[in-house]
This record gives C-alpha cells, structure tokens and sequence, in this order.
C-alpha cells in the first residue's frame, strides 16, 4: 500500500530509533486481527487430534449453560474459554474476548469450538498461543496495559512472523458451525510482514522485518546501496568472512551488536594490510595504497585517512577495552565510524580487484 501524502511529498526518512506508542498500537491491532482470522492456528491448532474412544458429544454438551439463548430458546456454542480478565474495570477499552466468542452460525474464518471430528484445525487454542507467548517473556497484546517497549516488541513481531499462516476456508461444518481451514504459510508471512514494514516506514523508523523473519536496521540512505551490492572476494576466505560478518551486525537492531560490528570491520582492516606481498605490514599496505590511486595527492590523502583509521581503532573502545580508551556512546557515531572505514575498504577492494 502507498498513500497519496507518500507519493507527493516522500516517505520519511528512517532516523528513529524509539517506536511511538502509536507505531507499537499499530504493530499491536496487526498481531490481534492476525490472532482474530485464526492466522496462528496451523501452529496452534483447535482442536487436536480427538481422545482415543471418545464418542461424539451430544448437542448439549457443546452448549454454555450461561451463553444467551438465540432462536427458539437454544444457547450458543461455547467457542472459547476465556481466561478471567484482572482488569475487568478496564473491559469496555480492552476487550479481550470479544473476539474470542463467534455466534453459532457466524461466517468469520475459523470459530474456537472443538471440532467434534477431531481430523481438521478450525481455530487457534488461544490459551496455549497466549501461554507460549508470555513464557517467551514476551507481551500478550490483550494484557493491560500492553506497553512493551522497542525491543520487546520486535521480539513479539519476530515470534508471529514465524508462526502466523494466510487461513483459508476448506469445508463447513454444520453441525459445529464453523469452516475447517487451510494454511498459506509463505502468504501468511509476506502479509504481515508488507503491513508491519509499512508502519515501521510511515514512523521514520530505522527498523525493517526481513523475509528470513529477522528485525534488521535500516543504514544509513548514503551507506544503504553499498551494503547491500558490495561482494568481497578477497581471495582470503577468513577475510571475506569477517567482512560479512561487520555487515551483517552492522545491520543489526541491537545497539551492542552494532558496536560489535566496528570491531569486526577495524579487525578486517588490520587483516586487509596483510593481503598484498610485502616484507612487513607497512610495505603491504603502500602497495595497496598504490593500486588505489596513482595520482600523488589523492594517493597521500588516502594514506593519511588510513593512519587516521588506525589511530581511532586503537585509542577508541573499538579493538581494545582499556580503561584509557574512548568509548562509542551513540549509534550515530557507530554511523559514522563504520561508514568512514567501510568506504576506504571498499575503494581499496575495488581497486585491487578484490570484489567490493
């Protein structure tokens, strides 16, 4: 989807960190209609596979004693036990069962009540769904007050896009009043993902679900085309590994990860010296500076950046952990840092020959 105010005056830019009470809601109403369409219910199925010589239960035995009678006296089905509500005085805001109790006859996918042929899902098992979430430790959208915060709440949108699957309606079963449903696992999945990437955008949020199911943060606009196009091939296989490696945590949505990426791209540095033959370090890498530029000023520049490169990584919390050293305090400097030395890198690979 793309709204018109997108096309005329751009999507914003994705600089923020901290998700917005009003993104979290909107990635929260996601999740709860995905659990409402029963999209949780091939890993979560209602019912499982009937008891051994259980007989088909009557009529009255699938009927609430306290549900509102419908038509000529009958009460309905009993769809799903919801569990007591600690928050009863906020109800009418937080209605966690609404959902949860489908009139007999309804035509929404998926109704709660058991199928008394136990050999098809016509729900999702809500209490074991709600069990595994918050033994997960993560926040059960119809708690109040759900407020979890950023990373809390990539983690639960981590969790659903392994497990949600596009419903589909097979057969209905009109003695349980309900359609035996289908799962789309692959549909399922891109759904959620377009719907929850789309609020990350419209919030300039830094944050993007990937298709592998990984929460990645976005680069920076000017460092974004290199990361994702650069191929390394080195020739030295521990080398090509270490650069992925800073890429990948580069891209991470933990800020500790991300620190962990200079690390790993200053370590590959300190390898990328090494690569051209040489008596020692030092005439290696003058003979990498060499095939970068031959043109005498630039060639200086690029020596100079490098020694510059080298200094940041020795006296900033970086290679070492000494308690002399300056630590890196905000993912803008991690921003920064990275981007300065992943250009020199990549200028040295591509002009050596070495991918880039």
């Amino acid at each position: 989807m793309e709204f018109f105010s997108d096309q005329e005056l751009g999507v914003l830019p994705p600089t923020h960190e901290d998700i917005t009470p009003e993104a979290r809601d909107g990635i929260l109403g996601i999740i709860r209609a995905r659990v409402g369409d029963d999209a949780f219910g091939v890993d979560y199925p209602n019912p499982a596979e009937p008891e051994p010589n259980r007989d088909r239960p009557k009529k009255s035995e699938i009927r609430s004693q306290n549900a509102p009678r419908t038509g000529k006296g009958l009460r309905s089905p009993i769809l799903f036990e919801v569990p007591p509500n600690p928050h009863k005085q906020r109800a009418e805001s937080h209605p966690s069962e609404i959902f949860c109790q489908k009139r007999a006859g309804s035509e929404d996918i998926g109704t709660k009540q058991d199928c008394p042929d136990g050999n098809a899902i016509t729900g999702t098992n809500l209490g074991a769904l709600r069990d595994v979430v918050k033994g997960y430790r993560l926040c059960w959208p119809w708690d109040y007050p759900c407020e979890p915060d950023t990373y809390q709440l990539l983690d639960l949108v981590q969790f659903c896009y392994q497990k949600v699957a596009k419903p589909q309606r097979g057969s209905w079963h009109s003695y349980g009043k309900h359609y035996h449903l289908t799962f789309d696992r692959p549909a399922g999945q891109a759904e959620f993902r377009e719907e929850v990437n789309l609020v990350f955008r419209r919030h300039g949020l830094v944050y993007e679900l990937a298709d592998n199911g990984q929460i990645q943060r976005l680069s920076p606009a000017i460092l974004r085309d290199a990361l994702a196009t650069a191929l390394f091939n080195t020739g030295d296989s521990h080398l090509d590994q270490m650069l992925e490696s800073a890429r990948d945590k580069f891209r991470d949505r933990d800020p500790a990860v991300r620190k962990e990426s200079l690390e790993e791209l200053w370590d590959a540095w300190e390898r990328l010296k090494t690569v051209e033959p040489g008596k020692d370090k030092k005439e290696s890498v003058a003979r990498l500076l060499d095939k970068a530029s031959s043109e005498g000023r630039f060639r200086d520049i690029l020596e100079q950046e490098a020694t510059e490169l080298t200094g940041i990584g020795n006296s900033f919390m970086i290679r070492h952990t000494e308690m002399d050293k300056t630590p890196i305090e905000t993912s803008e400097h991690v921003d920064y840092l990275f981007h300065r030395m992943f250009a020199l890198i990549r200028l040295l690979l591509r002009r050596s020959g070495r991918g880039g």
